[in-house]
C-alpha cells in the first residue's frame, strides 16, 4: 500500500475561485499554451463542481466563457475535450453564450468523432427552445450515426432537450426506434429510455413498445434493468391477461441470467408486485436465497431488504429463506443483521423467538432509531401471534422505553403496548401498569395524553382500578396543561364506571376547579357538575362513544341549520361513515388554503411594482405603519436549492425604515418549525437598529412562510454599506410524516441554521430613473442650486471599460441615460451618465468619466443632487 500523504491526492483543496478566474487570462494570449490551459480549465471545473456557481458574478463567468472559446483554434484532443466540459458548465451562468453556436455547428459537421460528439452535448445546453428547432436536423442525423460515441451523445442530448422541448423529440421517434436494434448496449439503453419518455402517457403504446423490445435477444444489462422497471409500471394498470402473461414469461426467462444487476432488479420487481404468481415468487426467492449467502455486502444488503419487504405480506413464502437469514444474525454489518432479525420475527416459529430476542437485546444499543422502530413494530406484531411469550415481550419493550431514542421510537413502543392491551387479554394489566410507569417520566406531551386516554378507557375495567387513580391524579399536579386536561378526563371515566370510587374521585376533580388553565378548569367544572348531579347523563356523555365521525356531525349540523324544520335534531340522522362529498370538500378547502397562502407569499416575493407591493404590504399589520415602499429589490437566495431549509430574501426600502422580507421553506417531512426568525448581526458599528421582528409562528412541510426584520435608517442621513451575518433560529417539532400534523405542540428543541450573508448597499436607497435628455435634467438641477461632489478613483480590479460600466450601473442602482451603457468595442475612454431618485424622491445625477490605462480603469465621478447627503452617499459607496 502507498505511504504517500493523503494531501497529494487533493491538489485543489483550498483553491480560491477569484484566483482561478484571474489565471484564466492566459486564454487571451496570442500563443495557446496547451498544457497550462488544460491545468487552468481543470481548476475552473473543480471550482464549479464545489458549488460556487451562484457566487461567481455573471460578468466574470462571461469573460471566462469567451476566453475559453478562443481556445477552439487548438487541435489538441485533450485540451478540446476539457474545453467542451468547461463550456457546458459555464453556459448556465454566463451571458450571450449563443455566440458559440457557429463553432459548435462546425464541429458537428467535422469528421473528427470526438469533436462531433462533445459539441452535440454542449449545443443542447446553450440553446433555448426556439433555437433548437433550427439545429434539429443535426441531432437527428447524429442519432443514427455509425459511430457509437456520436449516437450516444445525441441520445443523451435528447434526454436533456426533452425537458424543455418534448414536442421536438417526438419527431425523432423513427430514428430512436432504429437505435433499439443497435448492437451497442449503451445506445439501446438510451434509446429505450427516450422512447419511453415519448410514449409514457399512452399506456397501450408503452405496452406495445415493451412487448416488442423484450423479444430482442442482444439486450445489454442496462436495457434489461430499464425494461424490468417499465414492466413493473405497466403491470400496475395492465388488465389484458395475454400481455400480462408475456411480461411474466419475460421475468421467468430473465431469472436465469447470470448478471447480478439484472437479477436484483427482476427479483425486486416480482416481490413488489401486488398479485404476482406464486411460482414466480418462489423462483425469485430462490435467487434471493442464493444472494443472502454471497460474500458481497451490497448483494446481501439488497437481498435481505427485499426479503424483509416481502415478509410483511407473505411471511409463509419467505420462511424458505430462514436458514440463510439466521446466518446473518451475527453479520458485522448491523443494518444487515437488523433486517435479518426483523424478518425472522415475522416468519419464525415460537421455538425460535427466545433466541431471536436475545440477539435483539445484544444489538439494540448499536443501531439507529429507524431500525429500532422496525424491531419494536415487529415485536408488537409477534406478541399477538405468540401470546404465551407476552411477559418476555413486555420486558423487552419496558427496557427499550428507558433507552435513548427520539419521538418516533418512543411512539412505536407505546403503540406496541396499546396493541398488547387490545389483543392479548393475559398481558393487558401488565401492559397498563408499564404504561403508568412511563407516563411519569415521559418527555412528550402527545404520548402522555395518549397513554392517559388509554388508562381512562381500559383502567376502570380492570380488577383493581384504584392502582391507576393516584398515578393519573399526579399528572394534574406535575404536568403541563394538555396533560392535566387529559388526566381529568380519565378520572371522570373512572368515576362513571366505578360508582364505589365516585366520591373519592370527585374530591380529586374538585381540587382542579381553580387550575390556572382555561381548558383544564372548564373540564373539571363540567365533569364535577355532571357526575355529582346526574349520574345517568354523565355515563351517557362520558363513557359511551359518540358513534359518529365528527366531520359527519359537523356536516349534518350545518345542513340542519341551513334547512331549519320543526323536527328536532337527532344523532340518528348523522351518517356513520363520512360522506364522500364532505371528504372532497375538506380536501379541496385545505388545498385552496395552501394555494392561497403560497400565492400570497409568491406575490410578496416576486412583485417588482411598488404600487402592487404597497397594496400587499398594507395587509401586513406590523408593516403598515412604515408608510409606502420606496424600492423593492430582486429576490436573493440565501441557501442552496438542495438544503433542508430554503431562504429567499427581498429588501424593502421605506422612507425611514429598511425591511428584510425573508421567505422560508421547510423541506423536511418529519418536522415543523415554530417561532422561526432570522437573526441578523451587522457588527458593533452597524448604524441600522433593529426595531421589529415578525416571526413565523409555525412552518409546516413544503409550505412557505415569511418573516420580517425591520430596521430604522440612521437619522443622521448616513447610508453606509453593511454586511449582515444571518442565522435561522427556530424550535423543531416532530410531525407525522403521513398527515403532516404536529404531534407535540408544547415540546421541541431549540435549533439554529447558518445561511448566507446579505448586504445593505447604497443601491438599495436609489430608484433608477430614465430621462429623455440627461443634459436638460442636469441643467434643471443646476438651476435649483443643487449640490455637487466629485472624486477620482482607480479600479485596479477592472481591466476593461465594458465590465466597469456594467459594474457601476449595478452597484449604484441607477439607470444609464443616452445609451451610455453601450460601450464601443476596443474603446479606452467612455462617459457614463446615470440618473436615479434617492429615498425621499431626491433626484441624483451622476457623470462617470472612465479611462483605461496602466492596467486599471481610472474614473472621475461627478455627482449632483438637491441634498448634500445624497451626493456623499454615492461617492462614499465607491470607496
Amino acid at each position: 500500500m502507498s505511504t504517500r500523504p493523503k494531501e497529494e491526492y487533493l491538489p485543489f483543496v483550498g483553491l480560491d475561485p477569484s484566483t482561478v478566474f484571474q489565471e484564466a487570462r492566459i486564454f487571451h494570449d496570442v500563443t495557446i499554451k496547451e498544457r497550462q490551459c488544460i491545468n487552468v480549465l481543470t481548476k475552473i471545473l473543480y471550482v464549479l463542481s464545489q458549488g460556487y456557481t451562484k457566487k461567481i458574478p455573471k460578468t466574470e463567468a462571461t469573460e471566462v466563457f469567451f476566453g475559453v472559446t478562443k481556445l477552439f483554434h487548438s487541435k489538441n484532443l485533450v485540451l478540446r475535450r476539457v474545453i467542451y466540459l468547461a463550456l457546458k458548465e459555464l453556459a448556465t451562468i454566463s451571458d450571450d453564450v449563443i455566440i458559440i453556436t457557429q463553432s459548435l455547428t462546425r464541429d458537428i459537421n467535422s469528421q473528427n468523432t470526438i469533436f462531433k460528439a462533445n459539441s452535440i452535448r454542449v449545443l443542447c445546453q446553450i440553446l433555448d427552445k426556439a433555437m433548437l428547432s433550427h439545429v434539429d436536423r443535426f441531432f437527428k442525423q447524429a442519432v443514427v450515426d455509425k459511430n457509437h460515441h456520436v449516437a450516444a451523445s445525441a441520445l443523451v442530448s435528447g434526454h436533456h432537450i426533452f425537458r424543455k422541448a418534448p414536442e421536438l423529440i417526438k419527431k425523432w421517434l423513427s430514428e430512436i426506434q432504429r437505435c433499439l436494434t443497435s448492437k451497442d448496449p449503451m445506445i439501446q439503453y438510451l434509446a429505450l429510455g427516450l422512447a419511453y419518455k415519448i410514449k409514457k402517457h399512452d399506456r397501450l403504446a408503452v405496452s406495445k413498445l415493451l412487448l416488442k423490445v423484450i423479444q430482442s435477444k442482444n439486450l445489454g444489462r442496462l436495457s434489461h434493468s430499464l425494461l424490468i422497471r417499465m414492466s413493473s409500471i405497466v403491470l400496475k394498470h395492465e388488465t389484458n391477461e395475454k400481455r400480462r402473461n408475456k411480461i411474466f414469461h419475460y421475468f421467468k426467462t430473465i431469472l436465469q441470467s447470470k448478471n447480478e444487476i439484472i437479477l436484483m432488479e427482476v427479483t425486486k420487481a416480482i416481490c413488489r408486485l401486488r398479485n404476482a404468481p406464486e411460482n414466480l415468487l418462489l423462483l425469485a426467492l430462490e435467487v434471493l436465497e442464493r444472494f443472502l449467502s454471497s460474500s458481497m455486502k451490497v448483494l446481501k444488503f439488497c437481498s435481505v431488504r427485499i426479503v424483509a419487504e416481502l415478509a410483511k405480506k407473505s411471511p409463509d413464502l419467505v420462511a424458505m429463506c430462514n436458514e440463510q437469514l439466521e446466518k446473518l444474525i451475527n453479520d458485522p454489518n448491523r443494518t444487515i443483521a437488523t433486517l435479518a432479525i426483523t424478518t425472522l420475527l415475522k416468519t419464525g416459529n415460537e421455538s425460535s423467538v427466545d433466541r431471536l430476542m436475545n440477539e435483539i437485546n445484544n444489538i439494540m444499543n448499536n443501531i439507529r432509531d429507524e431500525f429500532k422502530i422496525t424491531i419494536v413494530q415487529a415485536v408488537g406484531t409477534l406478541v399477538v401471534k405468540f401470546p404465551a411469550k407476552c411477559s418476555m415481550f413486555l420486558a423487552f419493550l419496558s427496557k427499550s422505553y428507558r433507552a435513548d431514542g427520539g419521538f418516533r421510537f418512543k411512539k412505536a413502543i407505546v403503540d406496541s403496548f396499546i396493541k398488547i392491551v387490545e389483543n392479548v387479554p393475559q398481558g393487558k394489566e401488565d401492559a397498563l401498569y408499564h404504561l403508568c410507569e412511563f407516563v411519569e417520566d415521559c418527555d412528550y406531551v402527545g404520548l402522555s395524553c395518549k397513554i392517559l386516554h388509554l388508562l381512562g378507557e381500559e383502567g376502570p375495567k380492570t380488577k383493581n382500578p384504584t392502582r391507576y387513580i393516584g398515578i393519573i391524579y399526579n399528572r394534574t399536579i406535575l404536568e403541563k396543561a394538555p396533560i392535566r386536561a387529559s388526566a381529568i378526563s380519565s378520572l371522570a371515566k373512572f368515576a362513571v364506571l366505578n360508582p364505589q370510587l365516585r366520591s373519592r374521585i370527585l374530591i380529586l376533580i374538585k381540587k382542579c376547579l381553580k387550575d390556572p388553565n382555561d381548558e383544564v378548569r372548564d373540564r373539571a367544572t363540567l365533569y364535577y357538575n355532571l357526575i355529582s348531579k346526574d349520574h345517568n347523563k354523565a355515563n351517557e356523555l362520558i363513557s359511551e362513544p359518540l358513534g359518529v365521525p365528527l366531520l359527519s356531525l359537523e356536516y349534518t349540523l350545518r345542513e340542519y341549520r341551513n334547512n331549519l324544520t320543526e323536527i328536532p335534531f337527532s344523532l340518528l340522522t348523522v351518517p356513520k361513515k363520512i360522506p364522500k362529498e364532505v371528504l372532497d370538500k375538506e380536501e379541496k378547502s385545505n388545498e385552496q388554503k395552501r394555494k392561497k397562502k403560497t400565492k400570497k407569499v409568491d406575490q410578496l416575493m416576486h412583485t417588482k411594482s411598488t404600487t402592487k407591493i404597497n397594496e400587499l404590504i398594507q395587509q401586513v399589520p406590523e408593516l403598515s405603519e412604515f408608510g409606502k415602499v420606496f424600492k423593492v429589490s430582486n429576490p436573493i437566495m440565501l441557501t442552496e436549492e438542495e438544503t433542508e431549509y430554503r431562504v429567499e430574501c427581498v429588501k424593502l426600502t421605506f422612507q425611514k425604515h429598511f425591511v428584510f422580507q425573508m421567505k422560508c421553506m421547510n423541506t423536511l417531512e418529519t418536522v415543523a418549525l415554530s417561532n422561526l426568525i432570522v437573526e441578523m448581526d451587522g457588527g458593533q458599528d452597524c448604524p441600522f437598529e433593529i426595531v421589529k421582528i415578525v416571526k413565523i409562528p409555525l412552518l409546516a412541510f413544503n409550505e412557505p412562510g415569511i418573516c420580517y426584520i425591520c430596521m430604522k435608517i440612521p437619522e443622521e442621513k448616513k447610508y453606509p454599506s453593511v454586511s449582515f451575518l444571518n442565522t435561522l433560529n427556530f424550535t423543531t417539532l416532530e410531525c407525522d410524516p403521513e398527515t403532516g400534523e404536529v404531534l407535540d405542540y408544547d415540546e421541541g428543541y431549540e435549533d439554529e441554521y447558518q445561511i448566507e450573508d446579505i448586504q445593505i448597499a447604497v443601491s438599495d436607497f436609489i430608484q433608477p430613473k430614465k430621462f429623455n435628455s440627461f443634459d436638460q435634467a442636469w441643467k434643471k438641477l443646476s438651476e435649483k442650486n443643487a449640490k455637487e461632489m466629485s472624486q477620482t478613483f482607480s479600479l485596479s480590479s477592472m481591466k476593461d471599460i465594458k465590465n466597469s460600466v456594467s459594474t457601476m450601473i449595478d452597484y449604484l442602482g441607477m439607470s444609464a441615460c443616452n445609451d451610455t451603457d453601450v460601450v464601443k468595442k476596443g474603446s479606452k475612454k467612455h462617459l457614463l451618465l446615470l440618473a436615479g431618485s434617492f429615498v425621499g424622491n431626491i433626484p441624483v445625477l451622476t457623470k462617470i468619466l472612465m479611462k483605461l490605462g496602466d492596467g486599471a480603469v481610472q474614473m472621475k465621478v461627478l455627482v449632483k443632487s438637491t441634498k448634500e447627503f445624497a451626493c456623499k452617499a454615492v461617492v462614499n459607496a465607491i470607496y
